[in-house]
């Protein structure tokens, strides 16, 4: 897959919009190599670990991932755009997409961990099951933050839930989610998914 030229001269999606062709085209070729490539294992489980060893796809993934919500590297930015100024990704998956994207739109990540509540009594957390948290360090954001969180799957919203408690209380803006699939969009949340997960079976 080729991806469109940006003004920078660099690879990179020209995402949304009537002028943007080139991120349409983008969007429609990780959507098919998404629904050509998974692999389904076990009990209908996909097994993500599949995409992720296929360089064409992982490749792709951060421009493609930027474009679900606008978002384009400085050069290319769009008047009057809402750019994100961070990247979040929950753990696990979301330490290595959101790192992709981070990348590719030239700005930092913040890393919102998962774990049992008493390991991180010293982090701002928000509940995601009776046993489990989402941690983030509220000092690495703040006021003038734009948040976009980047995941592999939303399921029922729930972590993207607790990420946006913890991205508003810190005093950050949230733009929404990207997520490779999802079962729902969440229009509440702001979730957009490369591919919905009916379209993968």
């Amino acid at each position: 897959m080729t991806l469109p030229e940006d003004a920078a001269g660099r690879a990179g999606s020209v995402p949304g919009g009537a002028a943007a062709a080139g991120g349409e085209t983008l969007l429609a070729d990780i959507r098919r190599l998404l629904r050509e490539r998974a692999v389904f294992v076990g009990e209908g489980f996909l097994h993500l670990r599949a995409w992720w060893r296929d360089p064409e796809i992982l490749g792709a993934l951060g421009p493609a991932l930027a474009a679900l919500h606008d978002a384009r590297p400085p050069a290319a930015e769009a008047p009057g755009g809402v750019r994100p100024t961070v990247i979040a990704g929950n753990q696990s998956s979301g330490y290595m997409l959101g790192p992709l994207v981070a990348a590719y739109l030239g700005i930092g990540f913040v890393a919102l961990r998962k774990a049992p509540g008493e390991l991180v009594s010293a982090l701002d957390t928000a509940p995601i099951s009776r046993w489990e948290v989402l941690a983030l360090d509220a000092e690495a954001l703040g006021p003038a933050d734009r948040v976009l969180l980047v995941d592999d799957l939303v399921e029922t919203g729930t972590q993207a839930r607790a990420a946006r408690v913890l991205v508003e209380r810190a005093g950050a803006t949230w733009l929404g989610v990207s997520a490779v699939t999802a079962y729902e969009e969440y229009p509440e949340l702001g979730v957009r998914a490369l591919i919905r997960w009916e379209e993968l079976r």
